[in-house]
């Protein structure tokens, strides 16, 4: 009887600290801007907003999700590549393509898996949004959606890295890509908090 108490305690104990490690992940941070309050995520090493930048500068260029701002709480909001620069939060930054890559390779291994993995278990909250188009105009709700990088395609003035989530009939999938920077083209933001090495390339940069 012993036996079977103090392993039914043993089973218990790692049962709770389970759950308590996956519960570890999970936080919230307000944004002092504007008070809303966001869902945050540890990916590995890396801790992300678990869900869309729904901020709304003054000044710079953004679009709400199918031109319906009773979407923004829910949805974020559509930022154009120049205003990305400025409406990331204090202590967070907009992501770079080696920052995409790092939460890819702990995500699957393949296009398919990193879309199941952040899409189908909902801890990354991605919605397939759509995206805002110079053209266009908003396109491809329920079909695919996109999140800046603040990485540029070397050689190409007018592409700026971004990771994208696309579905159809046939496929699904998460990728980086080469996404259109110039005015009218509008993207999701993902924050990803600064660690050590961020502050150091920055502090780096500041020298130079």
């Amino acid at each position: 009887m012993k036996k079977i108490l103090m392993y039914s305690i043993i089973v218990l104990y790692f049962v709770n600290a389970s759950a308590q490690v996956s519960a570890d992940r999970f936080g919230t941070f307000t944004d002092t801007r504007d008070g809303k309050v966001y869902r945050t995520i540890k990916m590995g090493e890396q801790i992300w907003f678990a869900e869309n930048l729904a901020y709304r500068p003054n000044s710079g260029k953004y679009y709400a999700p199918k031109d319906d701002t009773s979407l923004i709480a829910k949805a974020g909001c559509l930022y154009e590549f120049k205003t990305t620069k400025t409406v990331v939060p204090h202590g967070w930054h907009l992501p770079t393509k080696k920052d995409w890559e790092i939460l890819i390779k702990n995500s699957g291994n393949n296009e398919t898996d990193v879309y199941d993995s952040l899409i189908a278990t909902k801890v990354f909250y991605v919605l397939l949004a759509g995206l805002h188009d110079a053209t266009d105009g908003f396109m491809w709700a329920n079909k695919a959606t996109i999140f800046w990088s603040a990485s540029p395609v070397n050689g190409d003035a007018l592409s700026t890295w971004v990771f994208q989530f696309y579905r159809d009939d046939s496929s699904r999938l998460a990728k980086m890509m080469h996404g259109n920077n110039s005015s009218g083209n509008a993207y999701y933001i993902r924050c990803l908090k600064n660690d050590d090495e961020y502050e150091k390339t920055q502090k780096t940069k500041v020298k130079k």
